[in-house]
């Protein structure tokens, strides 16, 4: 388990020990893409939302709230590492349809279409470091596993 904080939120430094950022698509992310996902801070919301608990719920009375850490985020791409690696494709990326996903293929047309879901679990990341755990699912995605994004 990751070290419980007393004190929130945890420098940026540290929030790559808990949160991991892959981007899945068929080119590297852009600022405008950032922009559309849900890990960007909202510097003033956090800050309100911690005040807020601090007041209002009792097991965060005694919770410091560091603004000097909260300042350090930034605002216009994701608090942590991006991972990203380009895909195998089998079409060109530059000439996909809007919607269209270099991964598409044809789909099926009758029967069972099974879901998968692919994880690592239990003692697959128990003692890991963060590197070694970036080492396994780039493995995972290296030798054509299977993601959802």
């Amino acid at each position: 388990m990751p070290k419980i904080y007393n004190t929130l939120p945890p420098k940026v430094e540290d929030l790559d020990e808990v949160l991991a950022f892959i981007y899945i698509g068929p080119n590297k992310p852009t600022q405008k893409d950032y922009q559309r996902v849900p890990l960007l801070v909202r510097r003033n919301k956090v800050a309100a939302a911690l005040d807020w608990l601090k007041l209002n719920h009792l097991d965060y009375e005694y919770l410091n709230i560091s603004y000097e850490n909260l300042a350090t985020y930034p605002e216009d791409e994701p608090p942590v590492c991006v991972d990203y690696r380009v895909p195998v494709m089998s079409k060109d990326a530059e000439n996909l349809a809007v919607h269209e996903s270099a991964e598409d293929e044809e789909g099926v047309v009758d029967g069972d279409c099974p879901f998968v879901v692919h994880a690592l679990t239990g003692a697959q990341y128990e003692n890991k470091t963060r590197k070694q755990l970036r080492a396994l699912a780039m493995d995972h995605l290296m030798s054509q596993g299977k993601v959802l994004g």
